[in-house]
């Protein structure tokens, strides 16, 4: 198996790990990114975009839970764009950068966007290409990868949803809200002079 195949087997494992040194980054230095008055507007906005990301990843898994590989998903948010949920957690990433105000943590999620992930999604389309096959070429040929294309949204009256499955992403979601309230958290101790500066 060559460098890009391997990426979707260990995502989950290289996500939490990035996300625990994205924690210690946060509670051992402080490089601000923005002015005292920009940074509560950053914030502020930071958390809607945290909001659009629970949101948006519940409405996309609504439709994945339980059909992930086994069929073509083309309707609602895969109808405008192939990979949704990785739209949306780009935009809860964004949210914790503005909210985290600080310059090193930005560019660490940055990168992670930029670099990493675009590799996660090449692997799986090719893993989803072989199961799949012609049906899901079709798919990628009119719906974009990563910019949505409003035109052709479409939406059923109803859709079969496994609520087991689905049930469990609920507490997937919740982590981005939580994470913002954590920031609130080091932004107080760190006014308070409670959380040290190593670096």
């Amino acid at each position: 198996m060559n460098l890009v195949g391997r990426f979707p087997r260990y995502r989950i494992l290289v996500s939490r790990l990035f996300g625990l040194g994205l924690v210690g980054l946060l509670l051992l230095s402080h490089r601000p990114l923005f002015a005292p008055q920009a940074a509560q507007v950053a914030n502020w906005l930071g958390f809607v975009l945290l909001l659009v990301c629970a949101f948006g990843r519940l409405w996309s898994l609504q439709y994945l839970a339980g059909f992930k590989s086994r069929r073509v998903i083309s309707d609602g948010p895969y109808s405008i764009v192939r990979n949704p949920l990785y739209v949306f957690s780009f935009l809860g990433a964004a949210g914790l950068a503005l909210a985290a105000n600080h310059s090193l943590f930005f560019l660490a999620l940055l990168l992670a966007y930029v670099v990493y992930y675009p590799f996660v999604v090449v692997s799986e389309e090719r893993g989803l290409t072989t199961i799949l096959g012609r049906e899901y070429e079709e798919y990628c040929a009119r719906v974009p990868r990563f910019l949505p294309r409003f035109g052709g949204f479409h939406e059923p009256e109803t859709y079969e949803i496994r609520a087991a499955r689905f049930s469990r992403n609920y507490l997937e979601v919740v982590w981005f809200p939580l994470a913002w309230m954590v920031l609130q958290w080091v932004t107080a101790a760190r006014a308070a002079g409670r959380l040290p500066e190593l670096f």
